[in-house]
């Protein structure tokens, strides 16, 4: 997302509103639909960006793993000083598009569900436990823990 700011910096605009829609920002998903709005201005050289973004991202559980989708709503306020920070502005125009991707992917969970009571998938024969139940023993032991299941039972 490349903005030409050089009206800002020559003093001839107040601010910049954005209002955009973004596709493809982030690599590993697919069809994400991201909405950017907001605006930048110049205030004692420094440029000051003040974005609300809303995206719906396609996430896969990490307990069931189907794919869902995973709204979410920032609000990012960033400076840059226009005499200090002449690598992030290039020909009068600065690129947000890391920024966004950035603040995105540190936003997203770090353990998605696609529910917060998802029921995951049966250990035994995999079976989505959100959809079908299945008749796998609930309870298996590790044969080299059945000593322990003894003391449980007072046998010993």
């Amino acid at each position: 997302m490349i903005i030409n700011i050089s009206h800002l910096i020559k003093g001839n605009s107040d601010k910049i509103d954005i209002k955009t829609q973004m596709h493809h920002l982030l690599p590993e998903s697919k069809d994400d639909s991201i909405e950017v709005g907001g605006i930048l201005y110049v205030e004692d050289n420094v440029l000051k960006v003040d974005l609300q973004v809303k995206a719906q991202v396609h996430l896969v559980c990490s307990r069931c793993i189907e794919e869902f989708i995973c709204p979410l709503n920032l609000h990012l306020q960033e400076s840059y000083n226009l005499v200090e920070d002449q690598g992030i502005l290039q020909n009068e125009t600065i690129d947000l598009t890391e920024l966004l991707r950035e603040n995105i992917l540190l936003n997203l969970p770090i353990k998605p569900l696609c529910t917060e009571n998802c029921n995951g998938l049966c250990a035994e024969c995999g079976t989505n436990l959100n959809i079908l139940s299945c008749k796998c023993k609930e309870e298996q032991v590790d044969p080299r823990l059945s000593v322990l299941k003894n003391l449980l039972n007072g046998d010993e």
